[in-house]
């Protein structure tokens, strides 16, 4: 009995690390990129909750399921709410894809970052073509060009931007605090 526990705390304990390293590297990554979009502000971490109503709504005009449970990272300056981070993950073809999000107080994207991405590097979406996403607000066309042999992502990246967005939107006032 001895030996199983000692192997499995031998394999438990280095995976637990690595993972609460990983985690931890997430936010001060979040933070790091919310200090940079939002020079001199409080940065923190918050959870929404989106009533059943709400995330059927948002459900309903997305087309898809969108989870109840939100965390984001709000950007708060002297003179309020300066705007908002949040991860969305999401499939691309087969596997996940993580982006980070910032937005600022009126709703509109200033900067987006792909946080992981777990496809053959061949199909990620360059910097540059995330940056056309800059500037976008809820009622603008998203009509980025397409990437030739990534169309899944563009897909994908375009989705998460509206989920984005449609959150913004449907919780400004909450998000504005």
């Amino acid at each position: 009995m001895r030996f199983h526990f000692s192997i499995a705390c031998a394999i438990l304990i280095p995976f637990a690390l690595v993972l609460s390293g990983l985690l931890s590297q997430t936010t001060e990554t979040a933070e790091r990129i919310m200090q940079a979009q939002f020079p001199g502000s409080l940065i923190q971490k918050q959870t929404l909750y989106l009533s059943k109503e709400s995330a059927q709504k948002l459900s309903a005009e997305l087309g898809e399921t969108v989870p109840r449970l939100q965390t984001y990272y709000l950007a708060r300056g002297k003179a309020g709410n300066a705007g908002f981070g949040t991860f969305d993950t999401h499939v691309v073809r087969t596997k996940q894809e993580t982006l980070f999000i910032v937005m600022d107080n009126r709703g509109t994207i200033k900067y987006v970052e792909v946080a992981a991405f777990l496809e053959p590097r061949d199909y990620l979406a360059p910097e540059r073509w995330l940056r056309l996403f800059q500037g976008k607000g809820t009622g603008d066309q998203l009509d980025q060009p397409t990437i030739t042999g990534a169309t899944l992502t563009v897909k994908a990246v375009k989705n998460s931007i509206r989920r984005t967005l449609a959150l913004q939107k449907l919780h400004s006032a909450e998000l504005r605090k």
